[in-house]
């Protein structure tokens, strides 16, 4: 332990305190090469400590005739658990850069229809069935669905997906997700069915049940009223829906 501690104090000192200086610099280069330096450094004293730790853990266990089968296999031990975590990495490479490549091309996806979307609520574009109105919510619409495809076409490429253990963690968050959500979907659901049919736009002055106001926003959750008060009141788009306006 002291010794572990010496070198990895010398290690700060000698090595890591220096390189700080150039990720704190105010070059994006330099500051992202003076970073991976640093993590480098890190990686490498945790490495070195671990070995000093197997170092002495095997002498101290090969001191005494109960512990010596003990210390003379911890290497063997340990070497085959690092192939075997080595190997698993090696193997999941392809499949990580597959994943990477996909969710690269759902960036660049989302990215252009954000620059459509923008470019329909500006009226630079007029497709047929959005206008400036609808161009937000028909955005999101069109970016949860790229992002379903991406995770649907990603999925098989993740480590450990096909693994029993994968499956059914994913089946108890998605069972979490639907009961939990349930209410949220519902908002949203009716959120949607007032901005599609334009019922409500901003500025109207509506009364909605007991409130009273003028709308400032209607967004996919909730409509924003600001009443004769100056008072803002949310109030659940099911609650809208469901209202005589």
């Amino acid at each position: 332990g002291w010794l572990t501690k010496r070198v990895s104090a010398w290690v700060h000192d000698r090595v890591i305190a220096r390189a700080k200086p150039i990720s704190d610099t105010h070059v994006p280069m330099f500051r992202q090469l003076g970073g991976l330096i640093h993590r480098l450094l890190k990686a490498a004293q945790v490495v070195l400590a671990l070995v000093l730790v197997d170092i002495w853990l095997t002498f101290v266990l090969k001191q005494f005739p109960y512990t010596y089968p003990w210390g003379d296999q911890i290497d063997d031990f340990l070497f085959q658990a690092l192939s075997t975590i080595g190997l698993g990495i090696l193997q999941a490479i392809p499949n990580l850069v597959i994943l990477a490549i996909i969710l690269l091309i759902g960036r660049f996806a989302v990215k252009w229809v954000k620059l459509f979307f923008g470019a329909v609520k500006e009226g630079r574009i007029d497709p047929p069935g959005v206008d400036a109105e609808t161009a937000v919510p028909v955005q999101r619409l069109v970016i949860l669905f790229v992002w379903v495809i991406v995770i649907a076409v990603a999925y098989p490429f993740i480590p450990g997906s096909q693994g029993v253990a994968f499956k059914g963690l994913s089946v108890l968050l998605g069972v979490m997700l639907s009961l939990g959500s349930s209410n949220v979907v519902s908002q949203a659901a009716s959120g949607y069915m007032i901005m599609f049919s334009k019922a409500l736009r901003t500025n109207d002055y509506v009364r909605i049940g007991d409130y009273e106001g003028t709308i400032m926003s209607v967004g996919m959750l909730s409509t924003k009223i600001r009443t004769p008060r100056d008072e803002e009141i949310n109030v659940p788009n099911a609650v809208v829906v469901s209202t005589e306006i």
